[in-house]
């Protein structure tokens, strides 16, 4: 009898360590670093969001000025479903650290680690990366930082994109999820990477649109 009990024992201890290591959410690592992919957490799938760059954008004049980022086409190609919604960003291994790198920067009077973790803080998005709605006009989508009305009478200032909050969580070195606070309505939208653009000092957008 006890000898069964013990079994017994035994039997559900490993269902419940099973299930348990089952349940440990998995993370693929993406093709390529450096960008933000959608995340379909359930299934453990990235899809590569709509990528482009653009200069910081100032439009002036008597009816009033903006300043922002746009993205040409009305309509990202990429499409989502409503609801809570999670991406990955995969900024590769902070500083590159190899034991070769390390030894010549140790002969140089530096600090290994303090410089990768400076480097790290660099690519940490919760200092480089924002979302932000994006307003449709003339073919095109726009975030717009700041806008103002004009000396028109009748001018007034254009609706600003609203930016959305994030719960930033880092799987592991360059590896970070990224979670939308509250479910996005319909509409257009795009993540912001400060710095990481094209040599001409343009910004890095990864650009969806919500079903």
């Amino acid at each position: 009898m006890k000898k069964n009990i013990l079994i017994l024992i035994l039997f559900i201890a490993n269902s419940t360590l099973l299930r348990s290591q089952t349940s440990v959410q998995k993370y693929p690592t993406p093709e390529y670093s450096n960008e933000i992919y959608f995340f379909k957490k359930d299934s453990a799938q990235l899809s590569r969001l709509e990528k482009g760059y653009s200069k910081m954008n100032t439009k002036s004049g008597i009816g009033g000025g903006e300043y922002g980022y746009s993205l040409e086409g009305s309509k990202s190609n990429v499409r989502l479903p409503s609801g809570n919604l999670s991406f990955v960003f995969f900024v590769g291994t902070a500083g590159g650290s190899s034991a070769q790198s390390d030894s010549a920067m140790r002969a140089n009077g530096m600090d290994p680690s303090a410089i990768n973790d400076a480097m790290g803080m660099m690519d940490d998005p919760s200092r480089t990366t924002s979302l932000y709605s994006m307003s449709v006009e003339k073919g095109s989508r726009k975030i717009i930082m700041q806008s103002f009305a004009g000396m028109k009478l009748i001018s007034k200032a254009k609706k600003e994109s609203t930016k959305y909050t994030l719960s930033i969580k880092k799987v592991k070195s360059g590896y970070y999820e990224l979670v939308v606070d509250k479910p996005l309505p319909r509409g257009e939208y795009a993540f912001l990477v400060q710095g990481s653009g094209s040599a001409d000092g343009s910004s890095t957008l990864f650009a969806f649109g919500v079903e």
